[in-house]
């Protein structure tokens, strides 16, 4: 099996899944998670037409798509009545860990997609290179608090998406999973 092949079983794997959280959120009345079920929805599309370009292998796919997973469960599994993004667990809450995770795999795709891009001088920094990384990671993680924003304007998911509190703890997981992400990549480099 090539990797395309993998890919594109992976794709199958993960609308899959969408189709049966969209279904749930329906049934639920989450009309939040399923505008959050499009929106990975259209990266799964965007990333099968350029499968070619952006020259992913299939394990970053499966951890995309692990992502989008845990992030259909933590919107629509209820347990006890509370939804699972508000569990706490070590500490910290579901929704923390799947932004520290999201950054970081959101870090990784963009750097193996971009590498290819930089200078031989970029590539040799370890300032420099890490710095861009948890740049990328953060702008990234900042298109999603829009996509938030737009969740709590338009679909009711303010009781979801939390207070201004909220935002910024997203904002320093994300930094967090884009410092995991250049440190895990600076010590590949070094290997």
């Amino acid at each position: 099996m090539n990797k395309y092949q993998k890919i594109n079983i992976l794709a199958i794997f993960t609308i899959a899944y969408l189709a049966i959280f969209s279904a749930i959120s329906i049934t639920i009345n989450n009309i939040e998670f399923l505008y959050y079920s499009s929106i990975i929805f259209i990266m799964v599309i965007f990333l099968l037409i350029y499968k070619k370009k952006i020259s992913l292998e299939p394990i970053h796919y499966f951890f995309a798509s692990l992502l989008g997973l845990f992030h259909s469960l933590g919107g629509n599994l209820f347990i006890n009545g509370t939804k699972l993004y508000d569990f706490w667990i070590f500490g910290l809450r579901y929704d923390q860990y799947m932004h520290i995770a999201g950054s970081l795999t959101a870090a990784m795709i963009a750097y193996f997609t971009l590498k290819k891009y930089f200078s031989q001088e970029l590539r040799k920094s370890n300032l420099l290179l890490p710095s861009m990384i948890i740049m990328i990671a953060l702008g990234i993680g900042a298109t999603y608090e829009i996509f938030e924003l737009i969740a709590v304007a338009f679909f009711g998911g303010e009781k979801g998406v939390g207070d201004y509190i909220n935002n910024a703890l997203d904002l320093v997981f994300n930094l967090i999973g884009g410092a995991i992400a250049s440190i895990i990549i600076i010590y590949r480099k070094k290997r």
